[in-house]
């Protein structure tokens, strides 16, 4: 830590450097305004097992401009849990593909398919929250997806331009 900045090394994925077509950046660098959440970072980053009492940032909400490293963090937290826990136990969605998805479910009749698989998930990233279409179906479900996530003791992340808005239904 330098004047307060701090500088967390964020894991790449598996794939060759020279093959890597992503703009995975090496670090996430932390000024001092977000001095709490850097401990909730290094543990969602580099723990060998989930945490066992994440309560105290369920769900873990990353939010800023475009542009801030929302999605770098979001992407490395999915890569790092997909490493220790497999790919059956993690999952990341944008908030349209979980609608798009849900949606889906529910039109081919599998929508208790759908939460079975959601509810089994030890983390849990939706990005771009602000996307999510405002639906009343689609807010219960989420409401209901987060807190049986919550019960079970998984990992949500989420990402948003902005801290969600009062009337979405999601308290």
């Amino acid at each position: 830590m330098l004047d307060g900045v701090t500088v967390i090394d964020l894991p790449r994925s598996r794939v060759d450097s020279a093959q890597q077509h992503d703009s995975a950046l090496p670090a996430f660098v932390a000024g001092p305004e977000n001095r709490l959440a850097t401990v909730a970072i290094e543990q969602l980053l580099h723990a060998k097992v989930l945490p066992t009492d994440s309560s105290w940032y369920y769900p873990f909400v990353l939010t800023g401009p475009s542009g801030s490293g929302k999605s770098q963090l979001a992407k490395a937290i999915t890569r790092h849990w997909s490493a220790l826990l497999g790919e059956t136990d993690v999952a990341y969605f944008t908030a349209i593909d979980f609608a798009r998805q849900l949606h889906s479910a529910r039109s081919k009749g599998q929508i208790e398919l759908f939460r079975q698989y959601v509810a089994a998930l030890k983390v849990l990233v939706i990005e771009d929250f602000q996307q999510l279409p405002q639906r009343t179906f689609l807010e219960r479900e989420l409401r209901d997806t987060l807190d049986s996530l919550r019960e079970a003791g998984s990992v949500v992340v989420i990402t948003a331009q902005e801290i969600a808005c009062a009337d979405t239904g999601l308290r």
